[in-house]
């Protein structure tokens, strides 16, 4: 009696029958050389496997590859870098450009790379930008349930996403 229910989840079925669900199929998306990636795969990982990032969000929808929009963890960068917290929130643009920064979420993503951690080659964003404001649902990126609204965020940092892909 196999039946098949369509929930517009993506899931993987282990060695031992377990379904383990992936992502959703709706925030599924096409990169230029016809590779299909789900974003919230690589921002889990890059969220689990990286202690220096609250949140983060992958775009790449018809474009080469993946970008990156990173909201710091404040507290563990500051440790991490040996800056007082209070620098950073007294001035959050600040740490944008931060050189330091920049270069800590350079090094997470080389190192989670090379591990395979953050999944296939073409999975990995090859840039990233640090934003100073985290989705939250005051700002209207983030659902009650807290999941991001993938349009809002691509929308109200178009013109970021659009640079990383000019530079």
């Amino acid at each position: 009696n196999d039946r098949v229910f369509r929930t517009g989840d993506l899931g993987i079925l282990s060695h031992d029958n377990v379904l383990k669900i992936t992502g959703r199929a709706s925030e599924q998306y096409k990169l230029t050389n016809g590779k299909f990636v789900v974003p919230g795969n690589v921002e889990d990982k890059f969220k689990l496997w990286s202690p220096y990032v609250q949140q983060c969000f992958v775009y790449g929808l018809n474009k080469e590859y993946n970008v990156l929009l990173i909201v710091p963890d404040v507290e563990a960068c500051a440790v991490e870098l040996g800056m007082e917290e209070k620098e950073i929130l007294d001035d959050p643009s600040a740490y944008v450009n931060h050189k330091e920064l920049n270069q800590l979420f350079q090094n997470e993503i080389n190192k989670l790379q090379g591990d395979g951690k953050l999944g296939k080659s073409y999975e990995v964003p090859r840039k990233f930008t640090i934003i100073d404001q985290p989705f939250s649902i005051e700002n209207g990126l983030l659902t009650p349930k807290l999941s991001m609204k993938r349009n809002e965020i691509s929308k109200r940092y178009n013109e970021l996403i659009e640079s990383m892909y000019t530079k």
